[in-house]
């Protein structure tokens, strides 16, 4: 494994890139018979990609998408459901909210309030990994409660603008729509994180990338409920 320099991103530059580097490597690339990239049009172009570049001179050299690209482009188009994009938003609008020292020390006393002994005092800002984003569903779900409480009592505040969005952010999180959202997004992702690190590792293999499902699914409290 090594990391080459790149001076040529058109795609048959970097066909002709990863022949040349191959073949510096001792590798005879006649017997290529197979190759993997992302969805990049310079890779995967079917006239002037890469990927028909190389299958010019090794016609069995068939390309796949990296399987764990493909799994997450999967799980990207279900995330662009309209109810999935409408709480997505809505979460990430509250996170911006609470984003103030006075606001945050609101929920922080509800927070513990309602579990004295939570060390998590605040909520995780979506992200754009699905780590990242997973962390910030799960934390909302557990903090659901004393984040409602805390809305409730901000949009009490004599301020119009701040009491006047905490009332409709409140609102929104009410709505039956809203309520299932988050449970069935974390349910998804923690299906997704420990596939898609299984499709990362050499030799995923079908039977070996279903173990984690079984075996890793965290269900949030909330769920539970």
């Amino acid at each position: 494994m090594q990391f080459v320099p790149v001076c040529d991103v058109s795609g048959k530059g970097l066909a002709e890139t990863i022949k040349t580097n191959l073949r510096g490597l001792g590798i005879d690339t006649k017997y290529r018979l197979g190759q993997g990239y992302d969805r990049a049009a310079a890779m995967s172009g079917r006239l002037h990609g890469a990927q028909a570049y190389v299958r010019e001179e090794n016609p069995l050299a068939i390309y796949v998408h990296c399987n764990s690209l493909s799994f997450n482009l999967a799980v990207s188009d279900a995330c662009s459901l309209q109810s999935v994009r409408n709480f997505m938003g809505t979460l990430k609008s509250i996170c911006d909210f609470f984003g103030t020292p006075k606001r945050q020390n609101v929920l922080k006393i509800e927070i513990l309030s309602d579990n004295p002994s939570d060390k998590s005092h605040r909520l995780v800002k979506l992200g754009p990994t699905r780590v990242e984003r997973h962390d910030s569903v799960i934390q909302f779900l557990d903090l659901l409660s004393p984040t409602v409480a805390a809305l409730e009592k901000i949009s009490e505040w004599g301020n119009g603008d701040t009491s006047s969005a905490a009332a409709r952010l409140k609102q929104s999180v009410c709505t039956v729509e809203f309520q299932v959202c988050p449970r069935v997004t974390a349910e998804v992702f923690s299906i997704c994180l420990p596939l898609s690190r299984q499709l990362q590792t050499k030799k995923p293999g079908a039977r070996r990338s279903t173990v984690p499902c079984s075996r890793s699914r965290r269900v949030p409290p909330a769920f539970e409920e």
